[in-house]
């Protein structure tokens, strides 16, 4: 868990009341994935319904938010994205909070945290390793259920 930035969003005024962290993360905004760099993601390959799908209208799907530093944030209900300057800054508010039930999954692609989402849309953030992206990871993809068989081909 990449515990300082689980604590900056532990107590933070856009959770609902009981809602749990489970991890957090800090990284680069990578933005929404094309399939070009899905090649790159093997990963997350898995989890996109159609390559075509995840880069139609890159501006309006689910990962468009993943766009900036931030702080990625699974709870115990949804996952967060918390726009930051640095490393050090405490989030200010929450940019985008999707319901798990819109999740697919996460993967990690050294230094590349992938999320997938239900419109097809896969947003990514470049994570230093000290943020422990394999345990961010696990909490996802536990949280959301399984993932789904490799596509054939």
């Amino acid at each position: 868990m990449g515990e300082k930035s689980a604590k900056k969003v532990r107590g933070h005024g856009d959770l609902t009341p009981g809602e749990t962290v489970a991890d957090a993360c800090y990284g680069l905004g990578k933005g929404v994935l094309a399939a070009a760099d899905q090649v790159r993601a093997p990963g997350i390959r898995r989890y996109s319904k159609q390559a075509e799908l995840a880069t139609d209208a890159p501006a309006g799907s689910m990962a468009a938010a993943i766009n900036r530093p931030g702080i990625l944030a699974v709870t115990d209900q949804r996952l967060l994205f918390l726009p930051v300057k640095t490393a050090i800054t405490k989030p200010k508010a929450v940019a985008a909070a999707w319901p798990l039930a819109q999740v697919l999954g996460a993967a990690y692609d050294s230094p590349m945290l992938s999320i997938a989402f239900a419109d097809g849309s896969v947003g990514a953030l470049h994570l230093p390793t000290a943020e422990k992206p394999d345990d961010f990871v696990a909490h996802v993809n536990r949280l959301v259920g399984p993932p789904p068989p490799p596509a054939a081909g």
